[in-house]
């Protein structure tokens, strides 16, 4: 049997088991190492996912809040157009419109003409500034609106009202005015709002509103 004999001197015999030695530790470092970076990468790959889960998650927790708020108006327009069409479906079902108007225009005399008309529904809140001006208007009537002003301090019936809008020359062309919108049965109530005297391009005028209650 042979045996192999190590004939180098022992110094030289030291230094290749020192390197040897070096080389397996340098292997078993970076081994480590790598190991470890590995790990760490994917730690880092699930964070990022978790992330990325979380960023999904907020987003569609917003788009449906925001989808929520958008129903909710939805639904608030919905009960809004639902009370316009009932009270719209009302004016057109319960009232001759053609003969409220056909009233208006033949109460209309020479030196009374309108400017707007305005059909409200319910109570609407005076003009404070100038009603004291309508009360010296009714006094050209002989006092035949003397409860124009007597009505203005009670509460209003509930219903559709017609706002009109006009000027008249004198107080006796507007007198003369309510008094043909007061007669039949057109209207429940006949109020003058206020009227003030108004300068225009070349002469001056009554501005007044009258309001009727149908």
């Amino acid at each position: 049997m042979n045996k192999q004999v190590n004939l180098l001197p022992k110094e030289i015999t030291e230094e290749e088991e020192n390197r040897a030695r070096f080389r397996a530790w340098l292997i078993a470092v970076f081994g480590t190492v790598g190991f470890v970076l590995l790990f760490l990468l994917m730690i880092e790959e699930r964070i990022y996912e978790a992330k990325d889960e979380i960023f999904r998650n907020s987003k569609e927790k917003e788009m449906l809040q925001e989808m929520i708020s958008k129903m909710d108006l939805l639904k608030e327009k919905k009960e809004k157009l639902s009370l316009k069409q009932e009270i719209l479906s009302k004016i057109i079902d319960d009232i001759p419109w053609h003969q409220t108007f056909f009233k208006i225009s033949n109460s209309i005399n020479q030196d009374t003409w309108l400017e707007q008309m305005d059909v409200t529904a319910g109570d609407e809140t005076e003009n404070k500034e100038k009603a004291e001006a309508a009360a010296e208007i009714i006094k050209a009537s002989g006092g035949y609106f003397t409860s124009a002003n007597k009505a203005n301090e009670q509460k209003k019936n509930e219903g559709l009202k017609i706002s009109i809008y006009g000027y008249a020359v004198t107080n006796i062309d507007l007198a003369e005015f309510m008094a043909s919108l007061s007669t039949g049965n057109k209207f429940k109530s006949v109020n003058l709002e206020y009227a003030e005297r108004t300068k225009l391009q070349e002469f001056e005028a009554m501005k007044f509103l009258i309001k009727c209650g149908i």
